[in-house]
């Protein structure tokens, strides 16, 4: 149909009866019985009220005649419950209600009990005339083959009508229908995961080109450091601890010549002092010696000064160097711990990718 009027609310139009109603697995046996008890009114379309019905029908640009049925006029048709509770002891398990047999929104209740409520659905032919005939009932029944019991005394049967089938049929592509969604709405968290999965992979990439540059960049400084102040101050240093341990081995060495000679250089001129008068060769000789001597003070106390200089010198520089080494350690530290850093976060997201992995395949295998 076409909209009756501008800005139609097709809500109103609920549908055919045969595309409302749903019959469970466990009562597919009874959809023969079912549609021979609808009939023609399975094809009838159901509105909200008796407007909407006429605007269809004048309005509506219909390819067919149909039926409607307004809600809000239709006249609902069900049996007593006493009648049904007298039938079901009269033929136990045997016999149940049409309209029990459906499913249906609750809303479309009042109609579809005008298709279905005033019907019994038999399982034999002796229960539905017992259905339609006994005194205390007289329903129309149907069997399951599709042969009709009529309280006017009318029985109806034989070859199946055509088109028969057509509720198991409509039922089939319902379910189908509902597969249908039920796979859509799973390939769309799927694909929704897959997302995520995809966005946790770029991360990953990420991380990994992160921590592959920051290797790279440690290469380097390491390659930079082997090269660089770091092992020149290095081997400098191996170099000022060997002279500076040669230069202490001399501290004693000369501070003990220099004693002596103090020490001999005093008791040449005691000696002096003593044979001044009487020892006039002697003497002129122990002055040549003394000469001697003191010529060799300066020079030995020259040689002393000198170690000790090159010694503080070189404790100087040793403590410099040892100071470098130690910036150049911390730095050398500091990359390992960013490298420790971005390993981590590698591996958290390689915990992450693998869960997702193995979430994905699980959706898949089932």
């Amino acid at each position: 149909y076409q909209d009756p009027v501008r800005n139609f609310d097709r809500s109103k139009v609920k549908g055919m009866v045969a595309q409302l109603i749903s019959i469970e697995d466990k009562n597919k046996f009874a959809a023969m019985a079912l549609e021979i008890t609808a009939g023609g009114r399975i094809y009838n379309v159901i509105v909200d009220d008796d407007s909407t019905g006429a605007q269809l029908l004048k309005h509506g640009n219909l390819k067919r005649r149909v039926t409607i049925i307004p809600l809000n006029k239709i006249a609902a048709q069900q049996l007593d419950p006493s009648i049904v509770t007298f039938a079901k002891n009269l033929a136990p398990g045997k016999v149940d209600t049409a309209l029990s047999l459906v499913g249906y929104p609750e809303e479309l209740e009042r109609a579809i009990s005008y298709v279905f409520g005033s019907t019994f659905i038999c399982k034999d032919p002796k229960t539905a005339e017992q259905m339609a005939f006994h005194k205390n009932i007289r329903k129309k029944a149907v069997t399951l083959d599709g042969d009709v019991y009529d309280p006017a005394g009318t029985m109806q049967g034989g070859a199946k009508p055509s088109g028969a089938g057509i509720l198991n049929r409509l039922q089939d592509f319902k379910n189908a229908r509902h597969e249908h969604a039920a796979l859509c709405k799973e390939l769309a968290a799927i694909e929704s995961q897959l997302a995520e999965t995809d966005e946790l992979k770029d991360d990953y990439m990420r991380l990994s080109r992160e921590l592959d540059l920051a290797k790279h960049k440690l290469s380097l400084v390491e390659q930079q450091l082997s090269y660089s102040s770091y092992a020149q101050q290095t081997t400098r240093l191996e170099e000022i601890s060997v002279e500076l341990a040669a230069q202490q081995a001399l501290i004693p060495e000369a501070t003990t010549k220099h004693a002596l000679v103090t020490q001999r250089a005093q008791n040449i001129g005691k000696e002096m002092g003593e044979f001044s008068q009487d020892k006039g060769g002697k003497i002129k000789q122990l002055k040549k010696r003394l000469s001697a001597l003191k010529e060799a003070l300066p020079k030995a106390e020259a040689k002393l000064k000198e170690c000790q200089r090159v010694t503080q010198q070189a404790t100087l520089e040793k403590d410099e160097i040892e100071s470098e080494i130690s910036d150049l350690v911390a730095q050398a530290e500091s990359s390992d711990s960013a490298i420790s850093a971005q390993e981590e976060e590698r591996k958290e997201v390689d915990a992450t990718l693998a869960r997702t992995k193995e979430e994905l395949d699980t959706k898949q295998a089932a």
